[in-house]
């Protein structure tokens, strides 16, 4: 069960899909206040794809420069 972000109850439902500029997401309906809503991924209004952001995360954790992520990422089809 998904928490509602308007009432916060976990009674909510699936409620169809709705496409996004990422994909298909799922939507659900909160039985409580009778809203529709979809849950937050972590990656709400980010410019690129949670993919490259992982991507781009995983090479600077594993020490490699600024510059050699930004052509590595920007090279790939990961974008």
């Amino acid at each position: 069960m998904k928490k509602c972000p308007h009432c916060k109850a976990t009674n909510s439902v699936r409620h169809g899909v709705r496409q996004t500029s990422v994909g298909l997401k799922r939507k659900y309906l909160c039985k409580a206040c009778n809203r529709h809503f979809t849950p937050d991924e972590g990656f709400n209004r980010f410019r690129h794809s949670p993919k490259a952001i992982t991507a781009a995360l995983d090479l600077c954790a594993k020490g490699i420069s600024l510059a050699d992520v930004v052509s590595t990422i920007s090279t790939s089809t990961i974008m």
